[in-house]
C-alpha cells in the first residue's frame, strides 16, 4: 500500500496447488482455461476424477456453508470472486470488480476502491484517501 510516507505492508503472492472456487463471468475466462485430463489430475496428486470432484465439493460446501457468504455472493454476477484454501484450514477470498479489489485472509483484510485503501493486519490498520494516510498501531499484550 502506498502512503505519503512510502510503501507500507508486504505484497501477497501465493501459488495455488489445490482446487479453488471462481464465481463470475466465465465466458471472458474461457480463453485462458483448458480441460484437465486424468494425467493432469494425477500430476496434482489425485487418484481419479471422483477424488478431485469430492475435494471440489468440499471447497464449495465450505464457501457456501455460512449464511453471510450465501447472502453476499449468491446471484452476484459482476466481476470475479476467488476462494481458495489457506494454511489455517480456512478460505482466503479475493474479489475483483472494475477498479475495486477486496482480499480477505486469516490475518489481513485489504480493500481498494478508487482512491480509498484500507489495510487491516493484527499489528495495524492503515487508511488512505485522496493521498492522505492514517495509521493506527495496535498494542500487543504478551
Amino acid at each position: 500500500m502506498e502512503t505519503e510516507k512510502g510503501a507500507v505492508g508486504k505484497p501477497v503472492e501465493k501459488e495455488i496447488t489445490e482446487p479453488f472456487l471462481m464465481l463470475g463471468d466465465t465466458e471472458n475466462m474461457q480463453q485462458h482455461l483448458s480441460a484437465a485430463d486424468t494425467q493432469d489430475l494425477e500430476t496434482k496428486g489425485y487418484k481419479n476424477e471422483q477424488q478431485f470432484a469430492a475435494n471440489a465439493k468440499e471447497l464449495c460446501d465450505h464457501f457456501f456453508r455460512g449464511k453471510v457468504h450465501r447472502q453476499r455472493f449468491f446471484g452476484w454476477n459482476h466481476g470475479f470472486i476467488f476462494a481458495f484454501p489457506s494454511s489455517a484450514s480456512k478460505l482466503d477470498v479475493l474479489i475483483a470488480k472494475d477498479a475495486e479489489l477486496i482480499y480477505k485472509a486469516a490475518d489481513k483484510v485489504f480493500l481498494l476502491n478508487k482512491d480509498k485503501v484500507i489495510l487491516k493486519t493484527p499489528e495495524e490498520v492503515i487508511l488512505t484517501h485522496s493521498g492522505r494516510s492514517f495509521v493506527v498501531k495496535r498494542r500487543c499484550c504478551t
